[in-house]
C-alpha cells in the first residue's frame, strides 16, 4: 500500500501493519506513546516501494525529516540512504522498547476530508513539525498519552475523525526540528590529501616562521594531516585566498557528478571534488571506511570453497569474482 502525498512516513508505516493484520507497532510508537523519531516498517510487512522512482521516495521521506543529506564539504554526501534503507523491511530488526520522540499532533477538519476523498484517514508529515494546520490555520489537535497501548486506541480514532482533545502548551510538545540540506559539492579524501600538500609547503603570503610552527614539529619532521581541522583550513583557504583556491582547483582538482540509486540506477547524483586523473578503482584508501562516496570495487576473501555469503555483496563485480573463482577450483 502506497504512501499519500504528504502523509508522514510514521502514518504510511502505522496504516501499513494495520493491513497485514500485524500487531507489533514498537517499530513506529514509543513504549510512552510518542512517535519514533525514525520508524521503520517490521520485517513480517510487505511494502512494495522498489517500483517508487528514487527521486519521489526520496522527496516523500525528507517532508518526514529522513533521508536528509547532511555531509560537510569533507563528508560521503551519498550516506544519507542509509537512512532511507532502515526505514524498510530487514532480514532482521530487533523489538524497539524505546521511547518515542515525536508528539502524535493532527486537524481533525483534515482528517475528515481524506476520510471524505480517499476512504480513510492519514496523519500529515507536516504535523510532525508542530506548525498549526496550513490548511484550516488553527492549532492543531495533541493526542495525550503514557502508553503505546493508550495511543493504538485512540490514534485508531483520530484516524476515524471522532478525536477531540485540548490543545497542550506547545512548551510540552516534542516534535521534529526542520534541518536544511548541505553543501553542492564535497571534497573526497583523495583531494583533502592534495591540498595539504599545498598548503604546507607553499606559503601565500604568510609568514614563514608560522606556518614552520604550524605544519611542523620542532625536530622537523611535518606533521599529518589528520592532526589539523580541514575543514576550517580548507574554508578559511576559500575565503581569504580565493585566487590560489582556483589556481589549486585547476591544477590538482577535477569535479565530477558520482552517480548512484537505490531502486534505480544512476538515478541520483552528487558533485564531488577529487584529485586530477586519480584512478578510483585503484585507491589506496578504499578500504578505510565510507568517507569517499565513489566506492570502488570491493574485495571479499573467499575460503576454500569459494563461498561468500551474497548478502554482503554490493557490486556486480564481486558476484563475477565469485563465480570466476569457483570455475577455477
Amino acid at each position: 500500500m502506497k504512501f499519500v502525498k504528504g502523509e508522514a512516513l510514521q502514518s504510511w508505516i502505522y496504516r501499513n501493519i494495520i493491513v497485514n493484520g500485524f500487531s507489533d507497532f514498537s517499530s513506529v510508537i514509543g513504549s510512552d506513546g510518542l512517535w519514533h523519531r525514525y520508524p521503520y516498517f517490521p520485517k513480517e510487512v510487505k511494502v512494495e516501494y522498489s517500483s517508487i522512482p528514487d527521486q519521489e521516495l526520496i522527496g516523500y521521506l525528507r517532508l518526514s525529516g529522513i533521508g536528509i543529506k547532511k555531509a560537510s564539504l569533507l563528508e560521503n554526501p551519498t550516506l544519507y540512504v542509509n537512512e532511507v534503507y532502515d526505514v524498510f523491511p530487514k532480514s532482521y530488526h530487533p523489538v524497539n522498547y524505546s521511547k518515542g520522540k515525536v508528539t502524535i499532533a493532527f486537524c481533525n477538519l483534515c482528517i475528515k476530508a481524506a476520510i471524505k476523498n480517499n476512504g480513510f484517514g492519514y496523519i500529515k508529515s507536516e504535523w510532525l513539525y508542530g506548525s498549526k494546520c496550513t490548511i484550516h490555520n488553527i492549532e492543531l489537535g495533541i493526542l495525550e498519552s503514557t502508553s503505546r497501548i493508550d495511543t493504538l486506541v485512540k490514534l485508531s480514532c483520530i484516524l476515524k475523525g471522532t478525536y477531540f482533545k485540548k490543545n497542550f502548551n506547545q512548551s510540552e510538545m516534542k516534535f521534529i526540528k526542520e534541518e536544511v540540506e548541505s553543501f553542492d559539492f564535497h571534497f573526497m579524501p583523495c583531494i583533502i590529501n592534495e591540498f595539504y600538500k599545498t598548503i604546507s609547503n607553499q606559503f601565500y603570503g604568510i609568514a614563514r616562521i608560522y606556518l614552520k610552527e604550524k605544519f611542523y614539529f620542532a625536530d622537523g619532521r611535518k606533521k599529518k594531516v589528520h592532526e589539523f581541522n580541514m575543514y576550517s583550513e580548507l574554508t578559511n583557504f576559500m575565503s581569504f585566498n580565493a585566487s590560489d583556491f582556483n589556481k589549486f582547483m585547476d591544477e590538482r582538482a577535477e569535479v565530477i557528478f558520482h552517480t548512484f540509486g537505490i531502486n534505480q540506477n544512476n538515478s541520483l547524483s552528487e558533485r564531488i571534488i577529487k584529485k586530477k586523473g586519480e584512478n578510483c578503482s585503484k585507491c589506496y584508501q578504499l578500504n578505510r571506511g565510507d568517507k569517499c562516496s565513489i566506492a570502488p570495487i570491493k574485495m571479499f576473501v573467499l575460503d576454500k570453497d569459494g563461498y561468500v555469503d551474497e548478502e554482503y555483496l554490493s557490486n556486480p563485480c564481486d558476484i563475477r569474482l565469485k563465480k570466476t573463482y569457483n570455475n577455477m577450483v
